[in-house]
Protein backbone atom coordinates (compact mmCIF):
# COMPACT_ATOMS: atom_id res chain seq x y z
CA UNK A 1 0.00 0.00 0.00
CA UNK A 2 1.01 3.32 -0.71
CA UNK A 3 -0.25 6.95 0.12
CA UNK A 4 0.95 9.83 -1.64
CA UNK A 5 -0.04 13.49 -0.54
CA UNK A 6 0.25 16.43 -3.11
CA UNK A 7 0.16 20.04 -2.97
CA UNK A 8 -0.01 22.93 -4.93
CA UNK A 9 2.96 25.42 -4.11
CA UNK A 10 3.13 28.05 -3.11
CA UNK A 11 -0.81 28.39 -2.73
CA UNK A 12 -0.46 25.20 -0.15
CA UNK A 13 2.32 25.80 1.93
CA UNK A 14 0.53 26.11 5.10
CA UNK A 15 -1.34 22.58 4.58
CA UNK A 16 2.11 21.11 3.23
CA UNK A 17 4.33 22.44 6.40
CA UNK A 18 1.27 20.66 8.74
CA UNK A 19 1.68 17.74 7.22
CA UNK A 20 5.24 17.45 7.16
CA UNK A 21 5.56 18.39 11.02
CA UNK A 22 2.60 15.99 12.05
CA UNK A 23 4.90 13.50 14.37
CA UNK A 24 6.56 16.52 15.91
CA UNK A 25 3.15 17.64 16.59
CA UNK A 26 2.21 14.53 18.51
CA UNK A 27 5.15 14.43 20.43
CA UNK A 28 4.07 18.02 21.52
CA UNK A 29 0.60 16.88 22.48
CA UNK A 30 1.83 13.46 24.30
CA UNK A 31 4.39 15.33 26.23
CA UNK A 32 1.07 17.37 27.15
CA UNK A 33 -0.54 15.01 28.12
CA UNK A 34 2.10 13.50 30.55
CA UNK A 35 2.48 16.46 31.79
CA UNK A 36 -1.17 16.34 32.45
CA UNK A 37 -0.90 12.80 33.86
CA UNK A 38 2.05 13.94 36.31
CA UNK A 39 -0.66 16.54 37.66
CA UNK A 40 -2.91 13.82 38.28
CA UNK A 41 -0.94 11.11 39.82
CA UNK A 42 1.82 13.38 41.89
CA UNK A 43 -0.35 16.56 42.78
CA UNK A 44 0.55 20.08 41.82
CA UNK A 45 0.51 21.78 45.16
CA UNK A 46 2.61 24.24 43.42
CA UNK A 47 -0.66 25.11 41.17
CA UNK A 48 -2.92 26.90 43.25
CA UNK A 49 -5.38 28.40 41.55
CA UNK A 50 -6.77 27.61 37.55
CA UNK A 51 -4.71 31.14 36.07
CA UNK A 52 -1.47 28.77 37.52
CA UNK A 53 -2.49 26.11 35.82
CA UNK A 54 -3.19 27.24 32.42
CA UNK A 55 0.13 29.57 32.50
CA UNK A 56 2.24 26.52 33.27
CA UNK A 57 0.43 24.31 30.62
CA UNK A 58 0.57 27.33 27.86
CA UNK A 59 4.43 27.17 29.23
CA UNK A 60 4.80 23.76 28.57
CA UNK A 61 3.47 23.97 25.29
CA UNK A 62 5.21 26.18 24.14
CA UNK A 63 8.53 24.96 25.73
CA UNK A 64 7.84 21.65 23.64
CA UNK A 65 7.31 23.34 20.19
CA UNK A 66 10.80 25.74 20.95
CA UNK A 67 12.27 21.83 21.32
CA UNK A 68 10.30 20.44 18.46
CA UNK A 69 11.16 23.45 16.28
CA UNK A 70 7.53 24.24 15.72
CA UNK A 71 5.26 27.51 15.28
CA UNK A 72 1.67 28.51 14.73
CA UNK A 73 1.04 28.71 11.37
CA UNK A 74 -0.32 32.44 10.37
Amino acid sequence: MEAILKFSLPEEATEHKQAVNGAAWESVVWELDQTLRGFLKYGHDDLKTTEAVLENLREKIREEMIEEGLQFSP
